[in-house]
């Protein structure tokens, strides 16, 4: 398995926020709350999910419910837990489980002890009733949460996939060529999931549709109106990434702990610390004419900070373009 630093990250955030082990006393209101984890599509957030799944078992003795709703291949329940009173492990699972059975099971394992739910999937807003009372839910959709949801509940970001760490991916587990993932990166951007499908073309493939719908839609970034109207596409065309590494040079021992550990907390749990990109060039060539030129040049400055010099150098040719169209000169 290959772990990123932004995925030891998350995790430690999670699991300190759990368990009531941070040094920062910041984190404090963590523990009473639920965790929802946002990131972009096909960055890896299932998988951290599972692992968390059998951690909690395994490591940390919990019983522990996990609820997916699988894209194209319907839901699926699995459980992991233990007997009563007994260290004999529990294990069952139920492919295309309905939303009324999975309550039924929950309530009634929940019923003998205490249940930790997982689920992975699900938008925020249409989570079935009786399944509210979640630890942690993966999502790819936005998530708003009103003042009173925000006393239950809070979002931390999983990072996308920086250009160095997918080349990374791809030499050691898919021993791609270095030509091969410049292909591969200039459709996916930091999509891992679509980086490592089996050719490019058929990353393309499943593109065009999102591009062919963005067209039809008559979608255009420079309003905060169409956007709204059509987060799921945006969802699909950009990654969201965090600003900034998370460090606190200069310090050590303690001190440094607690730095890292506030610097961590305020990366990911507050929205001004993420940012949200298009980094996949193919879908900036072939959607240049909708952005507006302030977010092409944001884009820019994004891809050089981020040391992804390909796509700057795709950005800057773009943003130069449209300054030069004739619709411009006139102006």
């Amino acid at each position: 398995m290959f772990w990123r630093f932004e995925d030891k990250v998350l995790v430690s955030l999670l699991v300190k926020g759990w368990f009531q082990e941070y040094t920062f006393e910041g984190m404090s209101f963590l523990a009473e709350k639920s965790s929802i984890v946002l990131g972009s599509p096909g960055i890896g957030k299932s998988t951290i999910l599972c692992v968390l799944a059998f951690y909690l078992a395994l490591v940390r003795k919990k019983n522990v419910l996990v609820y997916r709703s699988l894209c194209r291949k319907g839901t699926c329940l699995v459980y992991l837990g233990y007997e009563e009173a007994s260290p004999n492990v529990v294990y069952f699972t139920v492919k295309n489980c309905s939303h009324e059975r999975a309550v039924g099971i929950y309530r009634a394992l929940a019923e003998k002890h205490s249940v930790w739910l997982l689920l992975d999937g699900f938008i925020f807003k249409d989570i079935p009733e009786g399944l509210e009372t979640f630890k942690m839910l993966a999502t790819s959709q936005h998530v708003s949460l009103s003042s009173n949801q925000a006393t239950t509940a809070y979002v931390c970001l999983l990072s996308s996939w920086l250009q160095s760490d997918l080349f990374e991916l791809g030499r050691s587990l898919y021993h791609f060529t270095d030509s091969d993932m410049e292909d591969r990166f200039f459709y996916s951007g930091g999509g891992v999931r679509d980086f490592v499908l089996t050719t490019a073309e058929e990353m393309k493939m499943n593109m065009s549709w999102t591009i062919f719908d963005v067209r039809n839609l008559g979608m255009y970034f420079a309003t905060q109106g169409n956007i709204r109207a059509v987060r799921d596409r945006l969802d699909r065309l950009s990654r969201s990434f965090v600003k900034r590494k998370i460090t606190a040079s200069g310090e050590s021992g303690n001190a440094r702990i607690i730095m890292e550990e506030e610097a961590q907390f305020y990366s990911l749990c507050f929205v001004e610390s993420w940012v949200q990109v298009i980094d996949s060039m193919y879908f900036l060539q072939a959607l240049s004419d909708h952005f507006a030129e302030k977010l092409l040049l944001e884009f820019y400055h994004w891809a050089l900070r981020s040391e992804v010099p390909s796509l700057a150098e795709k950005l800057y040719e773009v943003y130069l373009s449209r300054l030069a169209s004739p619709n411009k000169l006139k102006q």
